[in-house]
């Protein structure tokens, strides 16, 4: 991808979250430089949360990556990357 994009990044863990949020989206966007983008700086928005797959929460974008995801029953990871909004509204 190229351009400036946003990046979404939410781990679905089992009870303990895994670590915290903020330490897990860097290693995720480094991952990915060169796969789907060129440079880690075309991020201009960056996402991350976590989530206890134990608790109850509704899904409103569910991606056939996101479904496989919970079929599978165990702790993952989701990452979506995307145009940013506007970059001239906050």
């Amino acid at each position: 991808m190229t351009g400036k994009l946003q990046i979404r990044v939410t781990c679905f863990h089992d009870s303990a979250p895994p670590l915290d949020v903020d330490n897990m989206l860097k290693p995720v966007q480094d991952a990915l430089t060169g796969i789907a983008y060129a440079d880690d700086g075309q991020l201009t928005d960056t996402h991350g949360a976590l989530r206890d797959l134990n608790d109850e929460f509704r899904q409103d974008e569910m991606t056939p990556a996101l479904a496989d995801g919970f079929v599978a029953d165990v702790p993952f990871v989701h990452v979506r990357i995307s145009e940013p909004p506007d970059q001239g509204r906050l």
